[in-house]
């Protein structure tokens, strides 16, 4: 499965990137994969997951140690395990 990662991202160390996983729901526990897209501009704090099918938008920051289960928004802080957004990054000019 493909991982896409556009410029000028920032990905702290011990960043987990991955494509597939067991559905633990299921007792055969089959093995599922999807691609991941992280967009231009977005930071990585040391220690996050994104997970199978997640794209990470434009200009967004995942927090030291979080876990990334859905998409992230555009321009969107998030954190907690799982992630929740705590508000929308603001960029001087």
């Amino acid at each position: 499965m493909a991982v896409v990662i556009e410029e000028n991202t920032a990905i702290g160390n011990q960043v987990r990137i991955t494509t597939g996983n067991h559905d633990f729901k299921d007792q055969k526990m089959p093995y599922h994969n999807a691609p991941i897209t992280i967009c231009r501009g977005s930071w990585f704090g040391s220690g996050a997951f994104v997970g199978p099918g997640v794209t990470v938008a434009e200009h967004s920051i995942v927090t030291a140690g979080r876990l990334v289960t859905q998409s992230v928004p555009p321009w969107k802080i998030v954190r907690g395990n799982p992630t929740e957004a705590v508000r929308f990054r603001v960029v001087a000019r």
